[in-house]
């Protein structure tokens, strides 16, 4: 597996997920940029706190769960999953 269609797959996801927030793109200021330079990971995390501000819908939380999956973000993957399943540990 190439790292570009790594990055690619991820890409991919992470714009799905954005699809799905309810938000203008006034939200998440940097969210473009960090996909411009390929910081993925930051891109996620723009995305997440939104997400967590906006109750983002479930189909939210699967797309960026296949994004951390490919960037092999477990903990992440361990957050998301948590969130889909209805048993979060963030009080909500």
């Amino acid at each position: 597996m190439s790292l570009q269609a790594s990055w690619e797959r991820t890409t991919g996801h992470l714009l799905e997920a954005r699809s799905m927030l309810a938000v203008s793109d006034d939200f998440l200021l940097y969210f473009a940029e960090y996909l411009e330079h390929n910081d993925l990971e930051l891109a996620l995390a723009e995305l997440e706190g939104v997400a967590l501000e906006s109750g983002a819908p479930e189909g939210f939380w699967k797309k960026a769960n296949e994004a951390a999956r490919e960037m092999g973000l477990l903990d992440h993957v361990w957050r998301y999953s948590a969130r889909i399943s209805g048993k979060t540990t963030d009080g909500e």
